[in-house]
This record gives structure tokens, sequence and C-alpha cells, in this order.
């Protein structure tokens, strides 16, 4: 094998090189090594400047969208007027009704009884009020003609006004036992499930469904890292349930002072408008939205997530500077910075996550 030869040296004879040719090659390869590891900026070929943007001025609104869920507030229990058998019970669990809708009819012999005997006490006041009235007008054409005195006459009239009574009196019990056999839907509302069948005997006040209203729901909504202030009674927000495109106008009514396990809030809004349009079990987002605030926008490229966190690349004297930001909404290319620019900051647009990341071997540690 060949060697590379030194001068003669003193003591007069040649000296491998063995050891400079290793220096030669590990100064070659660090050379290399740094100048595959350092890329050049990136730079605008007409300027031989790297590509920024300035930010620009915006207003935006702080917002916060949480899932929601449209609950009952309270459910309500059709009840039976009075004791009898269920009948003409058609209605199921789910199904919707209208308000004065009838849901079933009460019968049996106790029920027919009880209609028969107020039949009964009204013809039988009905009577009583006839003879009253005929009493009354013959007292008062004897009062005409002087052959009476006024004392008959008033006993007469109040006779006649007692009877009319009784007949009235005779007339809302039929119709209170009659209304009672018919069971009817006070509210509009979604039924949620039934405590009698068809031929059951249900005593008065006995519970026949229960039924969900439709103007007693309000909505449940969960929200996390909310802006500080945003969510305060009154304020209003929009609610779209999943699978519509139509909003709900929804206002916050409260939330509860404490965190949910998982760091969540919740709250609860009602209906803005009496036709809300929606449905108990409806799900989707609520979004809550502030008074308009100042801030500045960037375009989506100059953005960079780094561990969690983000970042920009700020074109400052003398060179490039890491610095962090909150972003907000994104809209058509360009992204909301809440916090960390102002306006008219430059920010790397072009190869921006290269350019952060450039420097990176000179933080790695190689694995054992």
């Amino acid at each position: 094998m060949a060697l590379d030869l030194e001068e003669p040296s003193g003591r007069g004879h040649l000296r491998p090189r063995r050891q400079s040719r290793r220096r030669a090659h590990r100064a070659l390869a660090l050379l290399l090594l740094a100048g595959l590891g350092m890329p050049a900026a990136p730079q605008d070929s007409r300027t031989g400047e790297v590509a920024a943007v300035p930010a620009q001025a915006t207003t935006y609104r702080p917002e916060v969208r949480g899932y929601a869920r449209v609950d009952p507030i309270q459910t309500l229990t059709i009840k039976a007027g009075l004791e009898g058998v269920i009948a003409d019970l058609t209605v199921r669990p789910g199904q919707s009704l209208s308000s004065g809708e009838v849901v079933a009819h009460l019968g049996g012999p106790d029920q027919k009884r009880a209609i028969a005997d107020a039949q009964a006490q009204l013809s039988a006041a009905q009577k009583v009020f006839a003879a009253a009235r005929d009493a009354e007008r013959a007292v008062q054409g004897t009062y005409r003609l002087k052959l009476g005195d006024r004392p008959q006459l008033d006993q007469a009239r109040e006779d006649l006004a007692n009877a009319e009574a009784r007949v009235a009196e005779a007339k809302a019990a039929l119709v209170r036992l009659q209304s009672s056999s018919t069971i009817v839907s006070p509210v509009s509302g979604r039924v949620l499930s039934l405590s009698a069948a068809n031929g059951d005997r249900v005593p008065r006040d006995g519970p026949v469904l229960a039924l969900q209203p439709d103007h007693d729901l309000w909505l449940q909504a969960i929200f996390y890292e909310a802006p500080a202030g945003l969510l305060t009674p009154g304020r209003r927000a929009r609610f779209r349930p999943a699978g519509r495109e139509q909003e709900v106008p929804v206002l916050l009514a409260e939330v509860l002072p404490s965190l949910r396990p998982d760091g969540g809030l919740t709250a609860f809004f009602d209906a803005a408008e009496p036709a809300a349009g929606w449905q108990g079990g409806a799900t989707g987002e609520v979004v809550v939205e502030g008074e308009p605030r100042a801030g500045v926008a960037v375009p989506d490229a100059a953005l960079i997530l780094d561990r969690g966190r983000w970042w920009v690349l700020e074109k400052v004297p003398g060179g490039l500077r890491r610095q962090r930001v909150e972003p907000g909404p994104t809209r058509g290319g360009r992204t909301l910075v809440r916090r960390g620019l102002a306006a008219g900051d430059e920010v790397v647009v072009r190869d921006a996550y290269l350019l952060f990341h450039r420097d990176f071997g000179a933080h790695y540690t190689p694995p054992d």
C-alpha cells in the first residue's frame, strides 16, 4: 500500500502521514455537515430578503363554542279528572300533541252514573227556576194593579235569582263532569311515557301520561376555556341543531358556579324568540359572542405550531425573532391574532416553519 510521505526529518528518514490524513478527513466531514445542517434563509429572488408581510389591523368579536343539548325544564303529568275506565287512548311515547288535543276518554258505570246524577240535578234546578219565574211574574202583575205590596215583589225576585243561580251551578257541574270524561293535552308537547292503557281503571287525579311541553325547554351547554367576562347572564348567543342550517337565537340564563370534573363550565340558555323551533333531546353547537375588540390578522402560512404553542417569525432589525402568539378564528386564508403582535409588525410567510426549526440540530441529543 502506498503511503503519503513528509519531508526528511532531522534524523534523516521518511515518516508516514496517517495522523495528518485523519485530521484532513475529519475537517472535510465537519465542513460537509455544516453545509447540510444550516440551510440558507429563503430569500426573494428580486430583493434578496426574507419574504415577510405586515400584520393588518382588524376588529373581531371574542367567542366561545360549546356542545349543547335541549333539555326540558320540567315535565307535565296529565291526570284523570275523576274516577273512570280509560278508553280511546291512541297516543304513543314520542308522539307530538297540540294544545287541546284529545288524548283519551273516561268511561265505565261510575262515570255514567255521575253524569246521569248531574243531569237530573240540572233538570230539577231548571224546574225550580221555571216555577220561580212564573211566581215572580204573577206577583209583579198584582203589584201593578195595586193588589200586592212591595215586600212580596222583592221576595219573588229574590227567589227567582236564587233559582237562576242553582241552574248555573248545575250546568257547571255537568260541564265539568262531561269535560273530565275527555282527557285533553293542556299544552303542546311530546309524550314521554304512559301510565295507563285502555281498559285500566284510574282514580280521580290518577296519572295517565307524562308530557314534555314544547315551551318549557332550555339549552344546556358545556364550555372550555371561555374568555373572561364572556359567559354572563343576558348575553345573546346562537344555537345550531345538528343536521340543520337554521340557527336558533338564545339568551344565556345562568352559569353553574362549580366546574365539571373535566374542567368545563355548564351554562343554560332560554329561547330568545317564542317560536324557537327546537325539540327536546336535540343536540348541536352554541356560539357565544362578545363585544367587538381590536386585533391583527396575518396569513395562515405565518403561523407555526411548536410543542403545543403557536409562534410566528417576526422580522426585526438585524434578523428574525420568534414571537409567541394567541391565534383566533381563520377566514379567507388569514388568521386573527388576539395577542402577541401589533399592526405593522412584519412576519415571515414563506418557509416560516423551515426557518423556525433551522437550528434544531443544535438542540437535539441523539438517543443512546
